[in-house]
């Protein structure tokens, strides 16, 4: 059976786990990744977010080159130009802006996986196809166990493996389990014709909306995830834009539950959005199984306590804080833990500050941070599909 050693061990190849491997680089502290994929581009080419308040700790954890090459993963080069300053919520009866809150004039809106690629250079440290079969936490060091019987030992584990963690499920053997929300919710990715697109952006924003029906309370969230540019169509026959669009509703008495068929997904999307405004109601109608609607069960953990073995194992991301996406706010969350804990390994690696204190000192940052950031996603989620009570004081709108 192979022994093998590595300072830092990381489950999960996502931004949270590469962001904090680029940092370890910088400071040359030795680190594995382990990552259940089979590769960088197993999960196709997935949505976008948008990095805001946790730029600058993006930037303490990449290389300055790399974080200078961010805009060339922009959904829109032309973001900066077209940004209004603020994000929309609207009526989608009627199109009409009910808020526009304001949004940090520098946030970054970059494809998830193009960013992942980013962040995983050739040189990082990366097993693919990896799955966790056992975690032991030993007096000094905490070991792993894969599939092939082949062992891991280092000083640190961090379980960045999102929010159906393995690590997780070891630390918390009573409380891992996720908090369902009743809300029901689909995502997809849609191509549409530079005409087809024009006639949602025209009268919406250019990049990026959100709004509630207000009488059936279905909402949806809209953005441009790329342009003919940047999906490199602009020069073929049939350019197009892809945009992200997340359908959500609450069900009522049992009704309204997610088919389990594609098929039965769009027409799920179509009779949720048969009443809004035509631009929307014909981009729904016109969707295509290829589109490949994708139910998520909404769900929360708000970062409860665990046993972190003297410091030898501990949590980031949505691993420890899993939560809904209303606020956008769930990567940037995760970056902020890569700086923070690359920091306390630092401190034990290199300042001869004690690992158990450095790591406990990490966990009360995070779980301060963190607790009622779930919490306020949690609330967002919720005030999202009540348009007429829905005010500015919602987290779902402002102090983002």
């Amino acid at each position: 059976m192979a022994q093998n050693y590595a300072d830092i061990l990381i489950v999960g190849a996502g931004v949270v786990g590469l962001t904090l491997a680029q940092s370890l680089e910088q400071h040359g502290i030795s680190y594995q990744i382990f990552e259940r994929d089979e590769s960088i581009t197993s999960r196709g080419n997935g949505w976008g977010i948008t990095i805001h308040w946790s730029r600058f700790d993006l930037q303490k954890c990449i290389p300055k080159g790399m974080y200078d090459q961010l805009p060339s993963i922009s959904v829109d080069p032309d973001m900066k130009k077209k940004d209004p300053g603020h994000y929309k919520f609207l009526n989608l009866a009627t199109l009409e802006r009910k808020f526009a809150a304001p949004v940090d004039p520098e946030r970054m809106r970059i494809r998830r996986e193009g960013f992942r690629q980013l962040l995983a250079t050739p040189n990082l440290n990366i097993l693919w196809g990896t799955k966790i079969e056992e975690v032991v936490p030993q007096k000094e060091n905490v070991s792993l166990t894969l599939p092939d019987q082949s062992t891991w030992t280092g000083k640190l584990l961090i379980g960045a493996d999102g929010s159906s963690s393995a690590v997780r499920s070891f630390l918390c053997p009573g409380n891992s389990d996720n908090i369902p929300l009743p809300v029901r919710f689909i995502g997809c990715v849609i191509k549409m014709t530079p005409e087809a697109c024009k006639s949602i952006t025209d009268v919406t924003d250019p990049l990026t909306f959100q709004g509630c029906h207000p009488e059936s309370g279905v909402y949806m969230f809209w953005c441009l995830v790329s342009t003919p540019e940047t999906n490199g169509s602009e020069k073929s026959t049939e350019p197009y834009f892809q945009v992200q669009v997340c359908v959500s509703w609450k069900p009522v008495e049992g009704e309204g539950e997610v088919p389990a068929t594609q098929s039965g997904k769009i027409q799920k999307l179509r009779e949720l959005c048969d009443t809004m405004a035509k631009p929307l109601r014909d981009m729904i109608y016109d969707m295509k199984e290829d589109n490949d609607p994708i139910a998520i069960k909404l769900q929360d953990w708000p970062c409860l306590d665990w046993d972190n073995f003297r410091g030898r194992v501990t949590l980031a991301g949505d691993s420890a804080h899993a939560m809904t996406m209303y606020r956008g706010e769930a990567a940037n969350f995760g970056i902020t833990d890569a700086a923070d804990i690359s920091e306390a390994i630092v401190a034990f690696m290199k300042e001869g500050a004690s690992q158990a204190d450095a790591i406990g000192s990490y966990e009360t940052k995070l779980r301060e941070r963190s607790q009622a950031g779930v919490l306020r996603s949690r609330q967002a989620c919720m005030d999202a599909h009540d348009f007429e009570s829905l005010t500015e004081k919602s987290p779902l709108l402002f102090n983002r």
